[in-house]
């Protein structure tokens, strides 16, 4: 529920809860990232690159790390710090898009929200980072609730992304992996019928998985 007051400052509270001012809140990971609400176009678009780019570079640290030499204070730590920077962040650039009197305003929020979308998308897939969770989860049993909460929330997260199947049946449901025949050596048999087809084309992210079943499956009955 947001309060505004007559001069000016954006209040939030929870229902049945105190109020809040927003001029009041810290966050120690966002340093000279304080919320703004009068950001120009040009503002928006130069915030919306720079947060891409700092987030990216956390992950990219993050996904750089031997799989030995992880631990809470360069991994999960600063992956929590980027998400609560990232969503903070977020709110600012795609909030004028509903609410800017500037059309420009409006437009640069919109295309902002378009660029982080698509970031989004490419976070949530980075299996570098996933692989670190799982080094993380295995050496850490004292871990404080909240901590070990975010952990597992990130890993079922993962999981839910297809992360920790075969890079070229990511994305596909366990109930369909579930249903398909082995080889010897671990691989999965697909056929061309329809139940097996279909799904997977609708799925798989692997350009080369979803290019060989494509192919395969219009060469159907040819000599």
């Amino acid at each position: 529920m947001y309060v505004f007051r007559a001069k000016s400052r954006l209040r939030m509270t929870l229902q049945n809860g105190p109020v809040v001012s927003v001029a009041n809140v810290s966050l120690s990971t966002l340093g000279r990232n304080s919320l703004r609400w009068d950001l120009t176009p040009d503002q928006i678009k130069c915030r919306t690159d720079k947060l891409i780019q700092r987030i990216k570079k956390i992950y990219d640290s993050i996904g750089a790390l031997d799989l030995d030499k992880v631990s809470f204070e360069n991994t999960l730590k600063p992956l929590a710090d980027a998400k609560m920077e990232y969503t903070v962040s977020r709110h600012v650039l795609d909030f004028p898009q509903y609410v800017s009197p500037c059309s420009r305003a409006r437009s640069a929020s919109t295309e902002a929200d378009k660029k982080l979308s698509e970031f989004d998308v490419e976070m949530s897939m980075r299996n570098d980072v996933f692989q670190r969770l799982l080094a993380l989860q295995k050496q850490l049993n004292d871990l404080k609730p909240e901590a070990k909460r975010l952990m597992e929330r990130l890993i079922n997260l993962g999981r839910r992304k297809g992360l920790h199947l075969p890079k070229n049946i990511q994305e596909v449901q366990n109930s369909y992996m579930n249903g398909l025949e082995k080889t010897e050596d671990g691989l999965f048999k697909v056929t061309l019928k329809y139940p097996h087809y279909f799904p997977l084309m609708k799925r798989c992210c692997v350009p080369e998985t979803r290019q060989k079943m494509e192919i395969a499956f219009h060469s159907r009955c040819k000599e």
